[in-house]
């Protein structure tokens, strides 16, 4: 089900804000894609390649949502996550999503364990990005 507007093209769920989001894959493609979809609605959004390039942006610059691929060079997401956790920086409560390929009930609970509120599934749509980044951005995590 997605939000449609008048030009055809998706829209924010009603109501939605615009938001900063910091959106860390390793693949210019799924970068480009989720900017395509976020920055359409309005949405601001940070890049990083690898997770530890996310832990430095986490240090320096509050968002109000992170969207966190899984595997990656480098650091992989779930190492990322925990320490954006344990930083005690800006983003300390900012909530992570994981947006992976991996789907299974254990890759699931292992994204909640790395500190991690929720997931959305690769190949994502515009839809269920759009309606994440509305749930999800700007609330706070409770510990």
């Amino acid at each position: 089900m997605g939000f449609v507007c008048e030009t055809g093209r998706e829209a924010a769920p009603k109501g939605a804000r615009a938001v900063r989001v910091l959106a860390v894959d390793d693949s210019p493609m799924n970068l480009e894609l989720m900017a395509a979809m976020l920055e359409a609605v309005g949405h601001e959004l940070a890049f990083a390649a690898n997770g530890a390039e996310a832990v430095e942006r986490a240090q320096t610059e509050a968002y109000d949502l992170i969207l966190m691929d899984l595997q990656m060079p480098v650091m992989d997401g779930a190492t990322a996550a925990r320490r954006i956790r344990a930083s005690g920086g800006p983003n300390a409560s900012t909530p992570i999503v994981a947006v992976t390929g991996h789907v299974s009930q254990d890759h699931i609970d292992a994204c909640l364990e790395a500190g991690m509120d929720d997931h959305i599934a690769k190949p994502f749509s515009v839809s269920s990005l759009l309606v994440k980044a509305a749930h999800w951005a700007g609330r706070q995590r409770v510990a």
